[in-house]
């Protein structure tokens, strides 16, 4: 059963955690304190800073001297961690001139640590805004260690999933290499995490970056891919996303092209194909079963008889999960889900 989630999100130092972490702390202190149930009076502490603050009524207590301004603010920063302040310190590190004792390693845990600071959308513009995305793409296409390509890759899937203004970046910064970083890529969790980040990039709402995936025959890589016996399924599955979102993409400017790219999966035999790959998949992979059903869904739409000339591997299938429904398994909601989309397959 393939799950794919992002890796663990740091909570990270802030103004207000700085606070909530001071309450806490005094909390704790006292004998009634329950690490179970932590009940903070915000509405209380609010109240008691606006007694003195809101200017309504005269005050004991007498304006802060730019002194003790100054040194509440350096106070306040050395509990405050700045995110792209790391992330410009990190990037300094990775691609600056200087020698690393043990580079692989080294340079490994900085790209791990990256990878965490540019989760979210705005902490990954702010990785280009510092610069570190140009040198990023060129890391993961020539480091000569396996290992910091890999990770320069996840990095790389993290900042521009979902993230336009990152993909459109790098669209200008030569993103489109990784399609002929592919084939050059020897091992197979390599394989996988080139196409990952194809995916992340491609699948896109700007048609310029589909426009050039096109020209740059990306398309033909990932139809080549979607139908050999010998491509990790991972890689199969991330080719059935990047084929689905040309063909279900919204975009004025495709619709002649989804049309081809229709006739292409259908002249390269890729319904069969996934019918058949799919049965071999274990039930639980429904990441893969996903994209078949989502492909199969389109191409009904186009041509209604490629369904009907593989009904019965798709009744096949929908026979699995019917005998999977009746054992009452842990994934009986989605086998569920999924017995219901191959019934809708199967009516005219």
């Amino acid at each position: 059963f393939f799950f794919f989630s992002s890796r663990r999100r740091h909570t990270r130092s802030s103004l207000v955690s700085w606070a909530r972490r001071c309450v806490q702390e005094t909390v704790s202190t006292q004998s009634t304190w329950d690490s179970r149930n932590l009940m903070v009076d915000w509405a209380g502490l609010f109240n008691w800073s606006m007694k003195y603050n809101d200017g309504t009524k005269p005050s004991e207590h007498k304006p802060m001297s730019d002194h003790d301004k100054k040194w509440l603010q350096e106070a306040l920063e050395s509990y405050t961690f700045s995110e792209i302040k790391r992330i410009r310190e990190i990037d300094e590190i990775l691609y600056g001139q200087k020698e690393i004792a043990n580079e692989e390693v080294e340079k490994g845990k900085l790209l791990d640590e990256l990878f965490d600071l540019v989760e979210g959308i705005q902490n990954g513009e702010d990785l280009h805004l510092v610069g570190g995305l140009v040198p990023l793409i060129y890391m993961m296409l020539t480091n000569k260690y396996d290992s910091l390509r890999l990770k320069a890759g996840q990095v790389f899937t993290n900042v521009t999933q979902n993230n336009a203004k990152v993909q459109q970046w790098s669209l200008e910064n030569g993103a489109s290499k990784l399609i002929q970083q592919y084939e050059k890529e020897t091992t197979v969790p390599l394989k996988e995490q080139v196409m990952s980040s194809l995916s992340a990039w491609v699948r896109t709402s700007i048609p310029e970056i589909k426009i050039v995936f096109l020209k740059e025959k990306g398309l033909d890589l990932v139809l080549k891919l979607a139908v050999a016996m010998d491509t990790p399924i991972k890689v199969n599955g991330k080719c059935l996303s990047i084929i689905n979102d040309f063909l279900f993409s919204e975009s004025e400017m495709f619709p002649t092209a989804k049309h081809i790219i229709a006739e292409q999966v259908e002249k390269a035999g890729l319904v069969k194909f996934a019918l058949i790959k799919v049965l071999q998949e274990p039930v639980e992979n429904f990441f893969y079963l996903d994209k078949v059903l989502g492909l199969l869904e389109y191409m009904k739409s186009y041509k209604k008889e490629l369904i009907l000339e593989n009904e019965n591997l798709i009744t096949e299938q929908l026979k699995r999960f019917i005998e999977q429904q009746s054992k009452k398994t842990q994934f009986l909601e989605a086998i569920t889900e999924e017995i219901e989309k191959l019934k809708h397959l199967l009516k005219q």
